[in-house]
């Protein structure tokens, strides 16, 4: 029954410790919202986002941030209009911005049009390409920031239970910051030591 209660607390232990891990590692977001005051655009039209993030944020470093997702909301006169997210030298699918010319004048009856992202994409320009008579109110941006990565090492000695060092395993992970990088690498050179040891008596593996 102990020998159970023992085996029961360390799983629950364990399973902690592995939420915790995935917590601290998830990437932080951030929305961030351009309000356009039902601005209007004519013809072919562009809204740069970075240069109006930084109206907004003018000391946010966004080489720090990738695009997720942009949340458009906007209306056309004749519901002809099309728009399409530009990131670097990618674009997304045109997308169709409906309306018509009864609501037009009004503040409200504004569509919401998404764009999803791709990748890594702080480097080039963030755009919305526009074609046709449009209203806009405004645009939503969820980003995420990047999470470094980092590379950690590690090291065994197996030595005789009395001290006599025999040999040195080490061994290095590569893995987002905060993800448990240490451990995996303390694990790897485990391994290796322990490979080694088998069952050759008087020995042991000892963490450096």
């Amino acid at each position: 029954m102990e020998f159970k209660m023992r085996m029961m607390k360390k799983v629950v232990t364990s399973a902690v410790a592995l939420m915790t891990l995935s917590i601290s590692a998830a990437p932080q977001k951030k929305s961030v919202v351009l309000q356009f005051d039902h601005q209007q655009f004519k013809k072919q039209s562009v809204i740069k986002l970075k240069q109006e993030v930084k109206k907004v944020h003018p000391k946010m470093d966004l080489t720090k941030w990738n695009l997720k997702k942009v949340v458009l909301r906007a209306k056309s006169k004749r519901g002809k209009a099309e728009a399409f997210l530009k990131i670097g030298p990618s674009v997304s699918a045109v997308e169709a911005i409906e309306g018509n010319q009864f609501d037009f004048q009004s503040n409200r009856a504004y569509h919401p049009i998404t764009f999803q992202t791709f990748g890594d994409n702080d480097k080039g320009v963030w755009q919305i390409h526009m074609k046709g008579n449009i209203k806009v109110k405004q645009a939503k941006l969820v980003l995420q920031k990047k999470v470094q990565d980092v590379t950690r090492k590690c090291s065994f000695q197996f030595e005789t239970v009395w001290g006599k060092d025999i040999k040195r395993f080490s061994a290095s992970a590569t893995g987002p910051k905060g993800s448990g990088v240490q451990k995996q690498a303390c694990q790897k050179a485990r391994a290796k030591c322990n490979h080694f040891k088998k069952d050759i008596p008087l020995t042991m593996c000892t963490k450096l």
